[in-house]
């Protein structure tokens, strides 16, 4: 109450205010918040410090221009620190209703702190509508003359609305043509249902026959449209390359292997155990083939029919070596020591040389190689 006094008034002058009022007007903190039920999607509203508690909420979806119907909501409040009031609104809407691509809801509220209404949307095309799908994209390794399938796979959407299409990207036009299945291509759409998520999900194939000449630098895209998306989403294999099949490479690999490989070695042959046959044996006998006279230790001495085995041992490794053929060790100190002692007599016309390896070589291919003992008894 306000009074005022003055002179020139007979009485004072009062007004009242008349009784108080405190307002506080709705605060929208969140966005509105989106969960899956059984067959349907729940919307979440929550408004906060506002008073007094007397509020008005509505509800209604949109599929067109046109207001369609209002929703059922229930509301639950919870008073705060400084005595004013949140509210927390919830919708149940049909999920079957989001299939047109126009859908959206609207909650609106009204307070006697406001001059007038208030509102929020939710259109399936928002960028926060949390259900849009995922795509994913699996190509295999392509070659010539073998099937090869590339696989898409959806995931993560509602409502269960989407639509599958592939397109061949040519390589020097660019343009894109949408594939079907005509007998080059086999298209494959396999509707997964509602997942565990209680989302949705899609597995689309193309499968063909790869050619050089018709995929090699070619793209293949997965375009997917759904009502949630302002535009199709794709997903492209690149340029694929086609290259020869796995047996055809194979034998390339084979045939280098074999080349690089002498076909008259026989690498992995094994050798005997008993076959030890030190090179200055074969040394004394060439030195006897041509001279005689050479001198050869006592403690060499192969018996003659060993010879052949020997040879053969060498050059086939399934020939067995006698028991009885064991070169020692020590003769080739027998060997250093009839070469380097002078009172060895060496025969004039005796004159080992580099190019005695051919000998030596031959006598290790021969067979017939006659032992130097069986000579001088002979001769």
């Amino acid at each position: 109450m306000c009074t005022i006094s003055h002179p020139s008034l007979e009485r004072p002058i009062e007004r009242r205010s008349g009784p108080l009022q405190v307002q506080a007007k709705p605060k929208v903190k969140k966005a509105m918040k989106l969960s899956l039920g059984t067959g349907e999607v729940i919307f979440t509203q929550i408004l906060e410090n506002f008073y007094p508690k007397d509020i008005q909420i509505r509800w209604c979806y949109w599929s067109g221009k046109k207001l369609e119907q209002y929703l059922p909501s229930e509301e639950k409040y919870q008073p705060d620190l400084y005595k004013t009031f949140t509210v927390t609104s919830v919708c149940k809407v049909p999920e079957d209703l989001l299939h047109n691509i126009n859908f959206k809801v609207r909650v609106t509220w009204r307070h006697k702190s406001m001059d007038e209404a208030e509102y929020k949307e939710m259109s399936i095309k928002d960028k926060e509508f949390p259900w849009k799908p995922n795509l994913e994209l699996s190509v295999p390794p392509l070659r010539i003359g073998e099937e090869a399938t590339i696989q898409s796979k959806i995931t993560k959407y509602l409502p269960d609305a989407v639509t599958v299409t592939w397109l061949r990207k040519e390589i020097q036009s660019g343009e894109m043509y949408p594939l079907s299945s005509d007998g080059i291509y086999r298209i494959t759409d396999t509707p997964l249902g509602k997942q565990k998520d209680k989302l949705y999900g899609y597995n689309s194939s193309v499968t063909f026959s790869s050619s050089m000449e018709r995929d090699d630098g070619v793209e293949y895209i997965c375009r997917v449209e759904h009502p949630s998306l302002e535009q199709p989403i794709e997903k492209s294999t690149g340029d694929l390359y086609v290259s020869a099949p796995e047996s055809q490479n194979s034998d390339i690999q084979g045939d280098m292997t074999t080349s690089a490989t002498p076909s008259n070695l026989n690498l992995g042959a094994p050798i005997p155990e008993s076959h030890h046959s030190p090179a200055q044996d074969v040394s004394y006998m060439m030195a006897y083939q041509h001279n005689p006279g050479v001198l050869v230790p006592e403690s060499y001495h192969p018996p003659p029919e060993n010879e052949s085995y020997i040879i053969d041992g060498q050059n086939h490794s399934c020939v067995p070596v006698p028991e009885l053929y064991h070169p020692a060790q020590e003769d080739e100190s027998d060997l250093m020591e009839c070469e380097n002692n002078s009172c060895v007599p060496v025969p004039e016309s005796y004159h080992p040389a580099l190019e005695d390896d051919s000998d030596l070589m031959e006598c290790e291919n021969q067979s017939g190689v006659q032992d130097p003992v069986e000579s001088t008894m002979m001769t």
